[in-house]
């Protein structure tokens, strides 16, 4: 899925595209701590083990966590970094997210409606994906969700950062809101490079121009 949003970068790019543990793909069910730096120990040591420099991290959506906190763990690999919609920085508000976006998924989960998939998805994407209709109904079915709070990324943490960060926002995102995301990144990360605001629900599911 990451690929298929970024689908020009091993033009330019030699590519690793790493599964992130315990959510729904084939690696390992660890799941780690979102407390600590834990996923940024362990993207470290995979750039470590694959003996790797200079290296660009980009990522979107809970890979921006892993990144974010990759380079709170050691920043001495990565050369610079681009977000897109990514979690840890903000959180939106917890009652939309309430009604929009958990209670159709524990509805599906509970009845295997379909209609309860396509409103989840029609609140957090753009435009409607049927791979994703297809997916996500045998994920929530098939998968431990972990409905655990995201927290965010202090202050100190961000300051702390000197990596160049690109970010890339979605204005209408219901779970991660693009306005309040670039109002604190401003305020906290002193590496930001470039930050832009799309006025989009979500830019991973926007039709594809030329």
């Amino acid at each position: 899925m990451s690929l298929e949003t970024y689908p020009n970068l091993s033009t330019q790019y030699q590519v690793f595209a790493i599964d992130v543990l315990a959510q729904p793909n084939k690696s390992t069910a660890t799941r780690l701590s979102m407390k600590d730096d834990s996923y940024g120990k362990w993207i470290n040591e995979i750039i470590q083990s694959l003996n790797l420099n200079n290296v660009t991290l980009v990522g979107f959506s809970f890979g921006g966590l892993v990144i974010l906190k990759t380079l709170i763990n050691s920043e001495d690999k990565i050369k610079e970094v681009y977000l897109a919609s990514p979690a840890y920085i903000v959180n939106g508000n917890p009652l939309k997210a309430l009604f929009k976006v958990f209670i159709p998924m524990k509805r599906y989960m509970k009845t295997k409606k379909i209609k309860f998939v396509e409103k989840f998805l029609s609140e957090v994407f753009t435009d409607r994906d049927e791979f994703a209709i297809k997916y996500l109904s045998k994920v929530f079915l098939h998968f431990n969700m972990d409905f655990t709070p995201v927290p965010v990324i202090s202050e100190a943490e961000a300051k702390g950062i000197k990596t160049p960060i690109t970010l890339i926002a979605a204005k209408n995102d219901i779970m991660l809101p693009g306005e309040k995301m670039l109002k604190r990144t401003s305020k906290i990360f002193s590496s930001i490079k470039k930050p832009y605001c799309l006025r989009i629900l979500n830019m991973f599911r926007t039709k594809r121009t030329t």
